[in-house]
């Protein structure tokens, strides 16, 4: 896949292409943070779904920023409202869009 970046082209297809795959290895993150519960499979068929919907509590919402910020070098500011820790899809897009991670 070729870096947005590098080419500096923003065709919405390569943003999506990105996006999924950074949705995929969130997937990943996510259940670890939470024991393994749910699987990466399992939040990635529900998305959009509420973490606190899916059993992801505040815990593993903590462990899940940390492991996030160590990752992709980034700041995840807990301070304001935290829509980004809503669901797979919200932390996504906001890493994507504000942090620019792909």
């Amino acid at each position: 896949m070729t870096d947005l970046l590098t080419t500096g082209q923003s065709g919405t297809g390569q943003v999506a292409e990105r996006r999924t795959g950074l949705t995929a290895v969130l997937a990943g993150i996510v259940s670890e943070a939470n024991d393994g519960e749910p699987t990466p499979a399992a939040l990635l068929a529900a998305a959009d779904t509420p973490f606190v919907a899916l059993g992801v509590g505040s815990l593993a919402q903590l462990r899940l920023v940390e492991a996030v910020e160590t990752r992709y070098e980034v700041f995840l500011d807990l301070d304001g409202d935290g829509d980004f820790l809503r669901s797979l899809t919200a932390l996504a897009d906001h890493l994507v869009t504000d942090h620019g991670v792909t």
